[in-house]
């Protein structure tokens, strides 16, 4: 008998192992799920693509020359040459200039960015910009009443174009006429270039300027090639990749022309001092001649002194020279001191017009001016917080003050060279007191004239020079590549689309799937149960219509006719043997209602009967009988409940012959009693198994489910086997703890398992089907005593 308890009659072996088979059938059975999600996946990436408007991307490299010529000896130097310290700091702030709202603003306002036009089509909407049949005349603009505005119109022939309201025609207008447009008007007029096949509906758009152009500001990306170099890309994606190059190319000119107006800021600054000064020293000049001739005219005297005077005045001369560039330099000194004073507080660019014999006070100068364009730029993006502002504001306050010390030095060197050649100069008033006062009095004139006119050449020479300078000067930068768009589009990639929906396609049903089996806590196949309990499992039946409840006959060779004589075979193996020789007696139950126990019972009944013994199906579940139903018999009609209540009724009273096979009885439960438990254990009821057992070779007892009443424990005194039905899909995890410690403690005698609702196509035996069966609903005591009307619901059919 012991041996017979431990009989197992499926290799449990393999269900210690992993079976990559079994792993991939659990997720190919549901191939159609596969197929549906990738179908539906690649649809949706179809009509992406169709739909989504492409960008395109738009490159140019630019080159950022040094702008430091002079070699310095500095600790950051060296260490820069030797690559040990990388500046980049003049690289960033270019950076900043390039992407700032001022060049964008100007980018915008040349290519009119805040007017965009797009040909409507059926599906999408394409922006033009290269070539638009219909343009707005921008000259007399009311650009801020038409900020968020937007009008469709149309060539409709004859010079005239049609203003639409959806695809209806609402007013006509001639090319040049105004169109009233919310607060404003606008004239929409035909380029000289435009191609007529391209007269589409034309749909034109106004945004607001300075919203432009921070929008492009912050899509242009710029990066330095090499992480360090001096190298620039800009970068920039657009719906129109002509408009993409444009922006990117104007920007870059507009930066070169910033460059270039910044360099020449102090040049310009420097000859409007010049010609402040040339336009003085020209009235000067002109009255000092002019009081020259009036002189000479009024004395009567000649062209030409006499040749003591031209001796004296040699010598006057060279001194006078001397006098007269030290008295330029102070006033030019003394000009641009007053200069620096007068713009106290606001630091703008000096003029360098200062005797090259100073280049220490030169250098100064031009230092000055380099960090005043720089704080000038980096205003443009910076606020005044700014660490770099400070730093640079902090630099140019500190040259600013050695600038002005040095001036008023050079100033006092100046008076001292003067008072020298003037001492030298007094010396020749002795000389000079001798020559005729007429003669001296010219002199004197003559000397002034000279002053001026020495002041005056030198003012043209650097006027020249200047002009020069800015002439010849070139911007910081280079086009290396001038921009240039792809002609395939960055967004979308229709490859990258595609394999994205494949791979969702793919991975939405195996996480839908995966998380499904993680969640689920059913019994799914051999191997949930093997994992809590070692009871001998006898077989497996598959799923069926449910509105087919007899599965075995005669003549069916159906799989699961023959499953249910695999069962009836394995099951004779089990059958306790005894001393008189006493047929088998068969318990049949579940943990709860659902699982099939009544199914299991009819079905392995007629099996039974098939295989030549007279077989008894006895109806025992008192609380909720289901066996009339199924052999077509009322339950609540005389049946067993009637027996044990009643004295005078005799076995034969209550059994009833079978229709589906002549060797198969039954009997039914009867009227439902108040106390099922009690009429168990009675004497009739005992009386009624020995009849059954004298006169029918098996005995097969449905019984209620041992997880709601103890009816089936009761039951157990009269049986020999017992047999424990668990449903694929319903029954639960722990219901195989809950029938290993029954198995053990051996409540039910000789008990064995058969799993019901197999899914199709999962073979019995192999331990692993991992089919999913009817979804969630049934628990612990739940649902048996409920009315079986869900069990019709047309989707649980399905």
């Amino acid at each position: 008998m012991q041996a017979n308890q431990e009989l197992n009659y499926t290799d449990s072996s393999e269900d210690q192992h992993f079976s990559v088979k079994a792993f991939l059938w659990g997720y190919l059975q549901y191939w159609y799920w596969f197929l549906l999600s990738l179908a539906v996946f690649i649809m949706m990436a179809y009509l992406y693509l169709r739909y989504t408007v492409p960008e395109y991307e738009a490159s140019a490299k630019l080159l950022i020359k040094d702008g430091s010529n002079t070699p310095s000896l500095s600790e950051e130097a060296i260490l820069q040459d030797l690559g040990l310290v990388r500046n980049n700091a003049d690289i960033l702030n270019e950076i900043e200039i390039i992407k700032s709202r001022t060049l964008m603003l100007e980018v915008v306002d040349e290519l009119n960015l805040q007017i965009r036009y797009f040909a409507k089509g059926r599906v999408k909407d394409t922006e033009l910009f290269r070539h638009v049949p219909l343009i707005v005349d921008t000259m007399n603009l009311e650009a801020e009443a038409l900020i968020g505005q937007s009008i469709v119109v149309k060539d409709i022939g004859g010079g005239r174009l049609g203003r639409l309201n959806g695809e209806d025609v609402e007013s006509e207008y001639s090319y040049g006429q105004e169109i009233p447009l919310g607060q404003g008007s606008i004239r929409v007029i035909a380029p000289d270039d435009r191609e007529i096949d391209s007269l589409l509906p034309i749909a034109i758009h106004f945004s607001d300027r300075l919203g432009t152009a921070r929008n492009y500001a912050n899509r242009v990306s710029i990066n330095q090639v090499g992480g360090a170099a001096n190298v620039l890309e800009l970068r920039l994606t657009d719906y129109n990749g002509y408009k993409a190059e444009a922006v990117i190319n104007t920007l870059i000119n507009k930066y070169n022309q910033a460059t270039l107006n910044d360099k020449n800021r102090v040049g310009k600054n420097t000859l409007d001092f010049i010609e402040e000064r040339l336009v003085f020293l020209t009235a000067e000049l002109a009255v000092v001649e002019g009081e020259l001739e009036q002189y000479k005219s009024r004395n009567n005297i000649g062209l030409e002194l006499s040749t003591r005077a031209e001796a004296v005045l040699e010598r006057v001369t060279e001194y006078e020279n001397s006098i007269a560039t030290l008295e330029t330099q102070r006033e030019l000194s003394e000009a641009l001191l007053e200069q620096m004073r007068g713009q106290q507080g606001t630091e703008n660019l000096l003029p360098v017009v200062i005797n090259a014999d100073l280049p220490q006070l030169n250098e100064q100068i031009e230092q000055y001016n380099d960090l005043v364009i720089q704080r000038d730029k980096l205003r443009q993006s910076a606020r005044g917080e700014n660490p770099l502002l400070v730093q640079l504001d902090d630099q140019i306050a500190g040259l600013r003050g050695m600038i002005l010390q040095n001036l008023q030095s050079y100033l006092g060197t100046i008076d001292r060279e003067k008072a020298k050649v003037e001492r030298k100069y007094n010396d020749l008033r002795q000389t000079l007191s001798n020559i005729p006062r007429a003669e001296r009095e010219l002199l004197e004139r003559r000397r002034q004239q000279i002053i001026k006119e020495n002041l005056f050449l030198y003012l043209l020479e650097k006027r020249e020079e200047t002009a020069l300078s800015l002439a010849v000067t070139t911007p910081n930068s280079r086009l290396i590549d001038p921009a240039l768009a792809l002609s395939s589009p960055v967004r979308p990639i229709p490859l990258n689309v595609y394999a994205l929906a494949a791979f969702l396609g793919l991975v939405l049903p195996i996480g839908g799937i995966l998380t499904r089996q993680i969640l689920d806590d059913k019994i799914r196949s051999e191997k949930d149960i093997r994992e809590f309990s070692d009871i001998p499992i006898v077989g497996g039946i598959n799923v069926h219509n449910k509105f087919e409840r007899i599965v075995v006959s005669i003549d069916s060779r159906s799989g699961i006719a023959e499953m249910f004589r695999l069962v009836r075979t394995n099951l004779r193996f089990m059958f306790k043997s005894n001393s008189d020789s006493s047929p088998p007696v068969i318990l049949v139950t579940s943990l709860m209602g659902g699982e099939g126990k009544t199914f299991i019972t009819v079905n392995l009944g007629i099996s039974m009967a098939i295989s030549n013994l007279r077989t008894l199906i006895v109806g025992l579940d008192l609380r909720k009988p289901k066996l009339g139903n199924y052999l077509g018999q009322k339950d609540t009609t005389v049946g067993i409940s009637n027996f044990v209540v009643g004295e005078s009724i005799d076995p034969k009273d209550i059994i009833r012959a079978s229709e589906y096979h002549e060797n198969l009885d039954f009997v039914t439960s009867g009227p439902i009693p108040p106390n099922p438990a009690e009429l168990i254990t009675t004497q009739r009821m005992q009386a009624f198994m020995e009849y059954a057992k004298e006169n029918y070779d098996c005995i097969l007892i449905d019984t209620p489910p041992v997880g709601l009443v103890t009816d089936a424990f009761l039951i157990n005194q009269y049986v020999t086997n017992s047999l424990f039905v668990v449903r694929v899909g319903v029954s639960r995890k722990p219901v195989a703890a809950y029938i290993d410690k029954i198995y053990r403690d051996k409540k039910l005698d000789n008990m064995a398992c058969v799993i019901n609702g197999i899914p199709r196509g999962n073979s019995y035996g192999g331990g692993y089907g991992y089919g999913y069966g009817y979804g969630y609903g049934y628990g612990y005591g739940y649902g048996y005593y409920d009315n079986d009307e869900d069990d019709g619901k047309w989707w649980k059919f399905w």
